[in-house]
This record gives structure tokens, C-alpha cells and sequence, in this order.
């Protein structure tokens, strides 16, 4: 899907909203809330020059501060020196990390981590992002790479995602979208088309990489059903497998089989897919809704658009 960059981005887009259409898990209410700063302590992270405090509900203090202490750990012996841009960065490595202490965490202390993920993901909202859109903050970052970029986003969805709430409670409208059925802005979509970006299947990745809690009910299906075996055709002598290979780069096959047309037709489809469905479940939107606010929609064939 070929969208307007000055028009349609996810950088121009407020967070997502609980949304029957993309099969949306439900938020957890905020009511629930484990913070409590009347009845906690004060935790603080600090690394090089970044440094952040959170307040931790004195029975799981204990807890914090061994997450906290292995986090740091963590970041002292990694392979390579982990330089960090920005506080954005910092904290969003320390929901990283709780996410993934949350998913390999035996059954008795998931409790204590989901606790203390909650903690961190609120603090980050209403401290670190000033309850602003995740990506219109990161994407204004200074001297940030773009795998830095992606790196932020993806442990800001995988928080959201471990405490299902990839959604908030009340957010604000998309202002784009908003224009866009005013008629006060136009946005224009492209679909299909065979394409010649050598590159694109390391876009797909980046995407399935940043975005797979939002994208995994279409690519993990759509790859199982449309794989197929090196034997299966003489266009297909590397077969197509793409989970295996966004999962595997090593197993990824060359450029030059890569855009052939029997190969980058449906996976190029498949990406401008998955695009359209972050886009929507980013805006807060039904598929339908989004449909609406664009202005044309437009199929290609080769070089033919209509």
C-alpha cells in the first residue's frame, strides 16, 4: 500500500483505540491500577547520564529492585556498549526488558512483573511522553537511527500488548483522519503492483519486528496458508515461506529471486496489508472507518493503476 507520507503516517496519528474490526484484546482499565504513590516507595533508574524514578507499592519493592538490578546488569554486559539517544529510549529498553522477564517468568512471580510492567508503562506515558503520541514523540527525536526508532516502538506495543492494553481508555480522535472526512484533508492509498525495491522484504521485517502484536493475526495465518515447499513450481525453487524467513533472515533467499514477479506480487500485497492494518489499529479505527477517509483508492496491475 503506497499512502502520502505528508498525508498518512503513524506519526501523524493518535493511539489506538479498542476497535471490533481489527480484533482489538480489551484494555485493562485504569481503575486497576497499581500505582499508589501514597502507600510506596521511590525507585530510581539510572544509567550514564539518563536517570528516571517510579513509585512502587511498598510490597513490591523487593521485586523492583532486583528487576531494576538485573536490568542494569543487562545493559553493563551486553556484547556490544549499549549507548543510549535519548530518555525515550532508556526507559522504553526498561519495558523491553520487563516484557521479556514477564514472558519467561515462571508462573508464581508473573504476577509481581505484571504489576511492576504496569507501573513502568504508566510512568512512561504520563512522564516520559507527557501523554503525547508514542510516535510523533519518537519520530522527533534527535540523532536517533531509525532501528533505535523501531526498537522504542516495538517495546512500547509488546508493553501494551503483555498488559492487553493496546489501546487507551479514551483517546483522542485521529486529527488527520478527523480532516480527512471533513473533506479538509485529502489521502490517497495504492494497492498492488509487482514494484522493483530490492528492499522491501527488510521493510516487512522492520514491521513485523515493530509492530507484531498489531500484525500477527494476518501475517502468521495468511504465511502459513500461501507457504509452500522449493519443489512446488519452477517459480518457486526457493519456496515461499515468509514467517520462516522474517523469523530466520538467514534463511531469507536473494535479492535477485526476491523481485521476481511470482514472488513480490503477493508478498509486496501482503505488506501494503499489514500496513494498512497498523495504520488503523494506530488511529483507533475500524477497517471500514479508514476506508472512509480516504479520498481515492486506487488498485495497480504492473503499471496500471485504476
Amino acid at each position: 500500500m503506497l499512502i502520502s507520507t505528508t498525508t498518512l503516517s503513524t506519526t501523524s496519528l493518535t493511539d489506538s483505540s479498542t476497535s471490533s474490526g481489527w480484533s482489538t484484546p480489551e484494555h485493562l482499565s485504569t481503575s486497576a491500577s497499581a500505582t499508589n504513590p501514597l502507600a510506596g516507595q521511590i525507585l530510581t533508574i539510572s544509567y550514564g547520564t539518563f536517570t528516571h524514578s517510579l513509585s512502587v507499592t511498598t510490597a513490591f519493592f523487593p521485586a523492583a529492585l532486583q528487576l531494576r538490578d538485573d536490568f542494569l546488569h543487562h545493559l553493563q554486559t551486553a556484547d556490544e556498549p549499549v549507548t543510549l539517544s535519548s530518555l525515550v529510549e532508556f526507559w522504553a529498553r526498561f519495558l523491553g526488558f520487563t516484557v521479556h522477564r514477564l514472558e519467561q517468568a515462571p508462573r508464581g512471580l508473573t504476577d509481581d512483573l505484571r504489576h511492576l510492567l504496569t507501573i513502568a508503562l504508566e510512568t512512561f506515558d504520563r512522564d516520559i511522553l507527557q501523554q503525547r503520541e508514542v510516535h510523533g514523540v519518537v519520530y522527533n527525536l534527535e540523532d536517533t537511527s531509525e532501528t533505535t526508532q523501531s526498537t522504542i516502538l516495538a517495546a512500547y506495543v509488546r508493553a501494551r500488548h503483555a498488559l492487553r492494553r493496546l489501546s487507551r481508555a479514551a483517546p483522542p480522535p485521529s486529527a488527520l483522519l478527523t480532516a480527512a472526512q471533513e473533506r479538509k484533508a485529502r489521502l490517497y492509498a495504492v494497492f498492488g503492483g509487482q514494484g522493483n525495491d530490492e528492499h522491501y522484504f527488510e521493510e516487512l521485517r522492520t514491521l513485523w519486528q515493530t509492530y507484531r502484536p498489531l500484525v500477527e493475526e494476518l501475517i502468521i495465518p495468511a504465511s502459513q496458508r500461501e507457504s509452500m515447499g522449493g519443489g512446488s513450481s519452477r517459480f518457486y525453487h526457493h519456496g515461499l515461506d515468509a514467517l520462516s524467513w522474517l523469523e530466520h533472515p538467514e534463511r531469507t533467499p536473494a535479492s535477485a529471486y526476491l523481485i521476481g514477479a511470482p514472488i513480490s506480487m503477493p508478498l509486496i500485497g501482503f505488506l501494503q496489508l499489514a500496513w494498512y492494518r497498523v495504520v488503523g489499529r494506530v488511529a483507533g479505527v475500524t477497517p471500514a472507518q479508514l476506508q472512509t477517509a480516504l479520498a481515492v483508492l486506487a488498485l495497480c496491475l504492473s503499471l496500471f493503476c485504476f
